[in-house]
């Protein structure tokens, strides 16, 4: 049985977002202010390409599509079947010509070279070292990395930690590290600079990653 505080499940995630999946973008609606103030930040360029792990439905992708334009990328990366399901159906509906999909988990598929990196709610690929060097050990240098998530406040708000934990769980495996969740991506980023957002509960977190990471 996977401990709360132990290493990401895939098994889990996977079994959790078959359930959810179908009614994830109805979930989701009430966070798009800090996806797109996320994407913002990522100041995209025409020719681009931009990496999203743990796309999901792929909420962000026309945004990030239209930014980078046609000679530009938007790749994800989803592990859960029935997410990317949904995803290539934005793509359809869309037409968006310049997005794909790896479906698989970030530490076991080919992760291309990126520009500009978007994570958005991904607990688990941010406390799986494996997957945060994978994804490191392909960006160009000064790449930028913007990264938005939960986050367990203060002490000070301890009587939230049950309600945010409650919230939280369906879309995590685990609750290691929920203090300060971007820390395995530090060693990799100069400029960085974080910020909390929902009362305490959240974080923005931006930066570049360092010279000299890619051989």
């Amino acid at each position: 049985m996977n401990s709360v505080f132990g290493p990401p499940s895939l098994a889990l995630s996977m079994q959790r977002y078959r359930r959810h999946a179908s009614g994830y973008d109805a979930s989701a609606r009430r966070g798009e202010r800090w996806r797109t103030a996320a994407i913002e930040t990522l100041a995209l360029r025409a020719g681009e390409t931009v990496l999203e792990p743990g796309c999901g439905t792929g909420l962000s992708f026309p945004c990030m599509a239209d930014a980078v334009g046609p000679a530009g990328r938007v790749i994800g990366i989803e592990s859960s079947t029935e997410m990317a399901a949904q995803a290539y159906r934005r793509i359809s509906a869309h037409g968006l010509t310049n997005v794909s999909v790896i479906e698989g988990a970030v530490h076991q598929v080919p992760v291309p070279p990126w520009d500009a990196l978007l994570l958005h709610y991904v607990h688990d690929i941010l406390r799986d070292p494996r997957s945060v060097a994978a994804i490191m050990a392909m960006g160009r240098p000064g790449a930028r990395v913007a990264v938005i998530g939960m986050r367990l406040p203060s002490p000070w708000a301890l009587p939230l930690w049950p309600w945010i934990l409650m919230r939280a769980w369906p879309y995590m495996t685990t609750f290691e590290g929920l203090r300060e969740p971007w820390s395995h991506l530090l060693p990799y980023l100069d400029g960085w600079t974080c910020r909390t957002i929902k009362y305490g509960t959240g974080y923005f977190g931006f930066g570049r990653l360092k010279q000299g990471l890619r051989p």
